[in-house]
């Protein structure tokens, strides 16, 4: 029998499946907003694509994540902790490229930055404080540990264990 969720881990498992839908939904507007200025900036395209690609990988990351969490086996933790991590490269690649790629003008790309590099504060935190707590746990240590392994006292028992 799996072991319950914590509502801490319930909340963190929420957070990112909203995280995610927030995502492609703002994947979606942007791709909508900019497709008409493609003829006046052409690397907007470009950029467009590296942002919908950075999105993309934050995305599957984060219903990876999820997807190993809500699993409960032991070891997961390992895993859903690199999820966390690829999903932040992912946001901050996504926010950072559109504004750097996108050649628009000086002051537009300035006050895209800074909404850029706040967004990647906002996840940063997120994963760090995410990180922190499946870490520090000790009721989610105790739900996604390995198997408890009895400490062989012979060379015989360690054959006999071995050869099953």
């Amino acid at each position: 029998m799996r072991k319950p969720l914590t509502l801490w881990l319930r909340l963190l498992i929420f957070v990112l499946l909203v995280t995610v839908l927030v995502v492609g939904a703002a994947t979606v507007e942007m791709g909508r907003i900019w497709r008409p200025f493609f003829n006046q900036y052409p690397k907007l395209s470009l950029a467009l694509q590296a942002l919908q690609a950075g999105n993309a990988a934050a995305i599957l990351a984060g219903l990876y994540t999820v997807w190993v969490l809500y699993q409960r086996r032991p070891g997961a933790l390992i895993r859903a902790k690199i999820g966390l991590l690829a999903r932040f490269v992912g946001t901050a690649a996504g926010a950072l490229s559109f504004p750097w790629l996108a050649g628009l003008p000086g002051e537009q790309t300035e006050a895209m930055t800074r909404q850029a590099h706040n967004s990647v504060l906002a996840s940063l935190v997120f994963t760090a404080l995410a990180l922190l707590y499946l870490m520090r746990s000790a009721k989610v240590r105790r739900i996604y540990r390995r198997g408890v392994r009895k400490k062989v006292r012979s060379i015989p028992a360690l054959a006999t264990r071995l050869s099953i």
